[in-house]
């Protein structure tokens, strides 16, 4: 890419790409739908706006610089694996049908914000346990900046393993005129590996 902010539309073929965003604040924008792996090569991309359409996991091994994600309304549970500290900010933009996992590498201290925005009234889960599952994050927030009441169906689950990196902080803030309710399953609002908080 070029050294300005750059917009690189992928659709569903970002599945083993090798891109370098180069300088600049640069965005991808993809739209899974095949069920697979997703395993880029992805440097110097600031954000991936992305939507799951299906049973996708998006592998972030071979991702290095990525600091936001902008999650928009989607069917298929959006999970991110072995992502590393540069990433800071997950935006929902609509709702997660089946909720969201963010899983770090666990090499460095990691520090994620979660925040609801838009109209976005529910995150789902659909026969996972939790809405959203965040592993081997150290600090943990989770921010309704909506206009809407949400409903997060199952709660929030942090990691406490003792045995690699695990969550010692957690935020939970409303900033809306509408309500945010923790629902269903669980009496709590957040769970940390079976613990309530």
């Amino acid at each position: 890419m070029g050294s300005g902010n750059d917009t690189l539309t992928m659709g569903d073929t970002l599945v083993d790409d090798d891109l370098n965003g180069g300088a600049g604040n640069d965005r991808v924008i993809a739209v899974f739908t095949d069920q697979t792996t997703r395993t880029p090569t992805m440097v110097a991309f600031e954000t991936l706006e992305a939507t799951f359409n299906s049973t996708v996991t998006f592998d972030g091994a071979k991702v290095d610089g990525l600091q936001t994600i902008d999650l928009n309304a989607s069917v298929g549970r959006a999970d991110f694996n072995r992502m590393d500290s540069t990433l800071k900010t997950l935006n929902i933009l609509g709702n997660p049908a089946q909720g969201l996992e963010v899983d770090y590498d666990g090499k460095a201290f990691a520090e994620l914000t979660v925040n609801v925005l838009g109209k976005t009234n529910a995150i789902g889960n659909a026969g996972n346990d939790y809405a959203i599952q965040v592993i081997n994050a150290d600090v943990f927030a989770f921010n309704h900046n909506g206009t809407e009441d949400l409903d997060v169906d199952d709660g929030i689950r942090v990691d406490d393993n003792f045995t690699g990196r695990h969550t010692t902080d957690v935020t939970i803030t409303n900033n809306s005129v509408g309500d945010l309710d923790f629902d269903d399953g669980f009496p709590d609002s957040v769970i940390v590996d079976g613990n309530t908080v």
